[in-house]
């Protein structure tokens, strides 16, 4: 689908030709929507990001350059069949969620992500403190940024996306795995998905490993398009 990288990583090759790239740069600090679309399209190494995120200040913010018909394509996974060129009419709704504190994720049993931090939600969707990120029907397309503590090196602990109907768990999604490594353990997991109307979405971990598991921070970043 694509990939988050830096111009650093760009310029050094770590990015295949043909990837999608969701663009880091902040050449201003703090920034408005207003000056971001009026800005140059960013172009690293000769490359032009699908997603630019100009800021993270107060919170994280991007722009996505192309049309919301093309961006709806490309969020369920297919192809557009053309290089966006320019930004939709439409603005996407901007999801930005994390953890007030650090928990502890037990050995051999799957648990939802109490995002309990709300710095964006304007989908308006999100419960205070509650799991669900997005409810459908919508499309959407972001990440999940993790630190977990006391995951021995090799262990694992795995994420997926699960759909709840109310409090029934109505659909679970493909396992990505977090790798214990030495010192703190660090992973960025794709979330990517349409959801259907009345679905909620929800990101759990089954810690696998025999020990219990500090999940240190969880940063949920998506960008969200509510179908009507």
């Amino acid at each position: 689908m694509g990939v988050y990288t830096s111009a650093d990583d760009i310029a050094a090759g770590r990015a295949p030709d043909g990837v999608p790239l969701w663009y880091p740069a902040y050449p201003w600090g703090p920034a408005s929507y207003q000056r971001a679309e009026a800005a140059a399209r960013p172009a690293p190494s000769g490359r032009a990001p699908l997603i630019w995120q100009f800021t993270s200040q107060p919170m994280d913010r991007f722009i996505a350059y192309l049309s919301e018909a093309a961006f709806r394509t490309w969020a369920a996974g297919e192809d557009p069949e053309k290089t966006p060129t320019q930004i939709g009419d439409d603005v996407p709704e901007y999801v930005n969620l994390g953890l007030a504190r650090p928990y502890t994720l037990a050995p051999g049993k799957w648990d939802s992500i109490e995002l309990t931090t709300e710095w964006s939600d304007t989908a308006g969707r999100h419960a205070d403190g509650g799991s669900v990120f997005v409810r459908g029907a919508a499309y959407f397309t972001g990440s999940l940024a993790l630190h977990a503590d006391g995951l021995p090196a090799g262990a694992v602990v795995q994420a997926r996306m699960s759909e709840y109907l109310g409090a029934d768990l109505v659909q679970d999604h493909p396992i990505d795995e977090i790798v214990g490594t030495p010192g703190g353990t660090y992973r960025v997991v794709p979330l990517v998905k349409r959801l259907a109307k009345d679905r909620g979405m929800r990101v759990r971990l089954l810690n696998q490993s025999d020990v219990p598991v500090t999940i240190t921070s969880a940063v949920l970043t998506a960008l969200v398009f509510k179908e009507s």
